[in-house]
């Protein structure tokens, strides 16, 4: 299983030496002799420099001509118009997928996804279990390749999270859904997957599983995690005080239920900040406010109370303070000139003051015009 290789995972990362740039990543760790390796570590330089805001998924065909995808998560950016068909939470060739659906399937939104010829003596087969309106569970099985479908559907339930004889290669109850590709060998294709284990507000690790014999194994994984500081943790000082403020405007979210509005925002604010300060190029996803609707919403909101009106009075001025100082910052780390790294500054701000908060407009949600203004030569 992939959870007793984590500690050595651990320890390898520490290993790799303190690089400078948040340019120099992702790395490639351990087995680098491997097509499959070195197929997962063009995906992901691909993954990383592109515009997409979440690099888990991104569903594109390597250059290699021996690596394509068979199975992978639907991206909303993709324009795919390949042999692919859409299955729920995820894309697959039915060439080399079935998907199964049990006679009697008390829960219709879970999706079985079957491989139709064994390789090495043994089967790949996806569980892609419906958990809650939040997404699904993925599980990943090598199985014999004589046990029937049916066979499996009966044990998968003799527990109550699918525990069956030969255990998920996934760890457990994982969120992120694995993606299967081939490459072509001497006796026809081979499957082989990319697991991909996102952290919070960071881009993960990859692990990469080759058939080897009639196990799969992990000879190698990528990882995204710069050695030097990340997110606001890397940002300067009046970018650090902008951001306690904005907040402490957005408020403590208590009992707002399941849906955890001010939570979510919480969470999507941390990754921009590590957009921010590791991928700038890729901050690109539209808003729902302009600017004008943000500032006419917490002047309101400031009116109602004076430590309110003193929240706002700090805000603006550390946003003001902020803006030259992270220009100063991304022309540092990122080696681009002063007109460029005020430019984005002044953008990357305004962006920011943006995604703390939400008000209600008559124009609802709206299709950002916007344009990242980071220089496309430096990624």
């Amino acid at each position: 299983m992939l959870n007793k290789s984590h500690a050595l995972m651990a320890l390898m990362l520490l290993a790799q030496p303190n690089l400078g740039s948040a340019r120099d990543y992702p790395t490639l760790v351990g087995d680098t002799i491997h097509q499959e390796c070195q197929t997962a570590k063009e995906i992901a330089d691909w993954a990383y420099r592109s515009t997409l805001p979440d690099i888990m998924w991104p569903d594109f065909a390597p250059a290699d001509s021996n690596a394509q995808i068979v199975l992978s998560r639907l991206n909303d950016f993709d324009d795919r118009s390949g042999p692919l068909i859409s299955g729920g939470y995820t894309m697959y060739d039915p060439g080399f997928f079935e998907r199964k659906e049990p006679e009697e399937n008390p829960r219709k939104y879970d999706e079985y996804y079957w491989q139709r010829e064994p390789q090495n003596g043994k089967r790949l087969v996806i569980w892609s279990s419906n958990h809650s309106w939040r997404g699904n569970w993925f599980y990943l099985y090598y199985l014999e390749q004589d046990q029937s479908f049916e066979e499996f559907y009966e044990t998968l339930w003799l527990s109550p999270r699918g525990e069956i004889n030969v255990p998920s290669l996934l760890e457990k109850d994982q969120w992120d859904a694995p993606t299967v590709l081939k490459r072509a060998t001497v006796a026809g294709a081979s499957l082989w997957v990319i697991n991909q284990r996102k952290q919070h507000a960071k881009w993960g690790i990859w692990d990469v599983l080759i058939p080897v014999a009639e196990e799969m194994v992990q000879p190698c994984w990528i990882d995204f995690t710069p050695n030097l500081p990340t997110g606001l943790d890397a940002l300067p000082t009046a970018v650090k005080r902008f951001a306690k403020l904005a907040d402490e405007a957005l408020g403590p979210g208590t009992g707002e239920g399941t849906l955890a509005p001010t939570s979510r925002i919480r969470a999507g604010v941390a990754r921009k900040w590590t957009l921010i300060s590791e991928r700038p190029w890729a901050l690109t996803r539209s808003l729902y406010n302009t600017r004008k609707e943000v500032e006419g919403g917490l002047e309101v909101w400031a009116r109602q109370m004076p430590a309110r009106a003193i929240v706002y009075r700090k805000l603006k001025r550390e946003y003001d303070k902020a803006v030259p100082q992270l220009a100063d910052f991304l022309r540092t780390r990122f080696e681009i000139d002063p007109g460029q790294a005020d430019k984005y500054s002044a953008f990357a701000m305004d962006y920011m003051l943006r995604s703390y908060f939400v008000f209600h407009s008559p124009n609802g949600a709206r299709t950002s015009t916007f344009t990242n203004p980071w220089p496309e030569a430096i990624r």
